[in-house]
């Protein structure tokens, strides 16, 4: 708050009303930065969810892959002259695999995205409370 105004020499009444319109300024700055960093969380959080939306599909799919290869592990061992079915059953099996650790790496991005909300603004009124503590 560098803009702060300094009390007249008016008296009472005009240190009352240059207290009150610092405080107003104060809020002002204040609400301007919650804002801010209200605007950046949504767009966080936002980012976040989507990430966490295709996590969950890819580890869906990854499920219904692995599903898939069992089904055909188990034709193949009911029908063993049938060779190339492995070759198919491995490749599905690696593809859910790699849906997995997909679906397992988007888990861990949206994870380390989360961070608290509004830090700046707690910062700036530890800031406040403690130049606060000091002053008076």
């Amino acid at each position: 708050m560098t803009d702060m105004q300094k009390p007249r020499d008016g008296g009472l009444i005009d240190a009352f009303r240059t207290s009150i319109a610092n405080f107003m300024r104060y809020l002002h700055a204040l609400s301007a930065l919650a804002g801010k960093e209200g605007k950046d969380a949504i767009t966080l959080y936002w980012h976040t969810a989507v990430i966490a939306i295709v996590a969950l599909l890819l580890g869906i799919i990854g499920y219904l892959l692995v599903l898939a290869s069992i089904v055909i592990a188990l034709v193949v061992l009911a029908e063993y002259y049938k060779l190339y079915m492995w070759a198919v059953c491995l490749a599905v099996l690696i593809l859910a695999l790699l849906h997995i650790v997909i679906a397992i790496i988007c888990i861990f991005v949206a994870k380390k995205r989360i961070v608290p909300i509004f830090e700046v603004t707690r910062r700036e009124l530890r800031k406040d409370i403690e130049a606060l503590k000091h002053h008076g």
